[in-house]
C-alpha cells in the first residue's frame, strides 16, 4: 500500500472535479488503494516469495522461550532438569 498510495492520491486529485467532498475522495482512494495493493500482492509478492522458498528453502528460527511466556512448541518447553 505504501508503494502506490501517493500515485493514487495524485491521480485522483487530478481526475476528480474541484470541490469534491473529502469523504468521497477518501472512499474512492481507499477502494482503489486496496484493489491495487491486493493485485500487487497476488501478482508480485506471492510469486517472489514462492521462488525464494523453492530456491533457498523456508527459513525458520527457533528461539528459546522467554520466561513467563508459554511455548507453543513442545520441543521448546523447559523441563525441571533444565531449570536446575
Amino acid at each position: 500500500m505504501y508503494l502506490v498510495h501517493w500515485f493514487i492520491m495524485v491521480a485522483l486529485a487530478r481526475a476528480l472535479p474541484a470541490g469534491t467532498s473529502l469523504n468521497l475522495y477518501f472512499v474512492i482512494a481507499m477502494t482503489i488503494l486496496v484493489a491495487v495493493a491486493s493485485l500487487s500482492f497476488i501478482l508480485f509478492e506471492r510469486p517472489i516469495v514462492a521462488f525464494g522458498n523453492a530456491r533457498f528453502g523456508r527459513v525458520t528460527h527457533r528461539f528459546a522461550p522467554v520466561a513467563g511466556i508459554a511455548a507453543t512448541d513442545p520441543d521448546l518447553t523447559p523441563t525441571r532438569q533444565a531449570a536446575t
